[in-house]
């Protein structure tokens, strides 16, 4: 659920002492850089003589990126064929001390041309009459043809055996490359399924995060105060949620978050070391799942469309993750259960398709046992980098859908040539059940200047299934993707 601008007024006063604590923490943040700032040259840390700090500093760096998404569809009108033309720039910018600082990263996205019908088929926001943006418990600002989002935005106190951290933050838990079961914290955006770059395929949260180095462990702990939801394609998107159950055509609406209110915060922690050489941590987490059910809830008048509700809920859940290096092979994996973990009832259908009364609406809804784990490994031989994982998700109650992230392995190639000018990669990942399925073949040219072209090809293939699953969702889909990147 979006926020609208009189939303986050009242969203905000009910968190009046997360407004203060982060206006104290801001206060002492500047107070903290202004003293370095002042004593820099003076300044001797704790680890010995020789050893000074750097004083306050400003580090900025970013990119310029031009994306365009080219469908290629026998069907389609020639003019029709672009489906995005994105404009986006990214920028980092650190102020403070080593331990003691400010960090931001925006996103800023546009598609030229927004105002106009240029792109119906792709929109950053659904909005309503009147408004001419949306705004997200984390800061994302969202316009029909724009888009600002704000991933990390935090402070960070550091100290000699701890760090704090307060505000918007990604935690990069567990090993695996594909799926991450152990990542409970951070929501995904889907509007692209693997299309997004891996650095904005998770929205950031509003959070107090603190890491203790204790001897040769480092406990993380996490307080999430609200809820922030996963961030979906719209009704009527290129990449909007689609797939069939027997005779019966779901497309899926916007997300829900839930309320703001003491049961709807999170909890999270993590510890982690190395044994052997062997790098392995154990967490838990209490709070939303970071994905959405889709609950199919009434009939679209006068078609056979059902009305798909995405719902968030509660579950507590514990997992392990590992690492470990052999010879040319990194192997790794991890695994989550959570005891009460809510699920769909796989509703049963009856044999006359046009007796809506055969289907029982909304689908019955009841929390199961479930678990989840990756495993694979990393082979890296001079410049060729290759990748290999397994993914499984079940619930233990056999009358629940499928997850959608089960099933599936998944696959990676690449190789650079003339020092690292040319860089060639295919990606691949298939469902072994329902025989879903994508390619996506690469070819890069990175220069020294920080100019970078890119061209892939994207084929997405499903069988239609009663047992829907990240393919089936998503249609068939056969895009080009040509990319012009300016590193700074």
């Amino acid at each position: 659920m979006k926020m609208t601008k009189t939303e986050i007024l009242s969203s905000n006063k009910a968190n009046p002492l997360i407004i203060k604590l982060a206006i104290l923490l801001f206060a002492f943040f500047i107070a903290i850089s202004s003293a370095y700032a002042a004593e820099k040259d003076e300044f001797v840390d704790d680890f010995g003589e020789d050893e000074t700090s750097l004083g306050f500093q400003t580090i900025f760096s970013g990119f310029i990126e031009i994306e365009n998404f080219i469908h290629n569809y026998r069907y389609e009108e020639p003019g029709d064929a672009n489906k995005k033309n994105e404009f986006r720039a990214k920028l980092s910018l650190q102020l403070g001390t080593e331990n003691t600082y400010f960090k931001i990263v925006p996103n800023f996205y546009a598609l030229p041309a927004f105002g106009s019908n240029k792109y119906p088929d792709y929109v950053y926001a659904e909005l309503d009459p009147g408004d001419k943006y949306t705004v997200a418990r984390n800061g994302r600002i969202s316009g029909k043809y724009y888009e600002a989002s704000f991933n990390e935005c935090y402070v960070n106190l550091g100290f000699d055996f701890i760090k704090f951290r307060l505000g918007n933050q990604i935690y990069a838990w567990g090993t695996a490359d594909l799926y991450n079961p152990t990542s409970y914290i951070n929501p995904s955006d889907t509007r692209e399924l693997f299309y997004k770059d891996a650095d904005e395929s998770k929205p950031g949260v509003p959070s107090v995060s603190a890491m203790v180095f204790i001897s040769d462990f480092t406990l993380e702990l996490v307080y999430i105060p609200v809820h922030t939801g996963s961030i979906s394609p719209v009704p009527g998107n290129f990449w909007r949620y689609h797939y069939n159950l027997s005779f019966i055509e779901l497309q899926g609406n916007e997300d829900t978050e839930l309320p703001v209110a003491k049961q709807n915060m999170g909890y999270a922690a993590r510890l982690s070391s190395t044994f052997g050489g062997v790098d392995i941590s154990i967490s838990g987490y209490r709070g939303p799942d970071t994905s959405p059910l889709l609950r199919p809830m009434a009939w679209i008048g006068l078609t056979s469309d059902v009305e798909v509700e995405q719902e968030y809920h509660i579950s507590n859940n514990a997992g392990i993750d590992f690492s470990f290096s052999l010879g040319d092979f990194e192997l790794h994996g991890e695994a989550a259960y959570s005891p009460d973990k809510y699920g769909v009832v796989d509703e049963e259908y009856g044999s006359s398709l046009g007796d809506e009364d055969l289907v029982l609406l909304p689908f019955r809804i009841r929390t199961s046992g479930y678990y989840s784990y990756a495993a694979g490994f990393n082979y890296t031989h001079g410049k060729l980098i290759f990748t290999a994982e397994w993914v499984q998700s079940k619930y233990t109650d056999k009358e629940l859908m499928a997850p959608f992230y089960s099933d599936i392995i998944g696959s990676s190639i690449s190789y650079s040539l003339f020092e690292e000018l040319i860089n060639l990669s295919l990606i691949g990942a298939y469902h072994i059940k329902n025989h879903g399925y994508i390619l996506s073949p690469a070819v890069s040219f990175e220069f020294d200047n920080g100019l970078s072209f890119k061209l892939s090809y994207g084929y997405i293939g499903a069988e239609e299934s009663d047992e829907p699953n990240m393919f089936t969702l998503y249609e068939m889909k056969k895009i080009f993707i040509v990319g012009v990147r300016y590193v700074f």
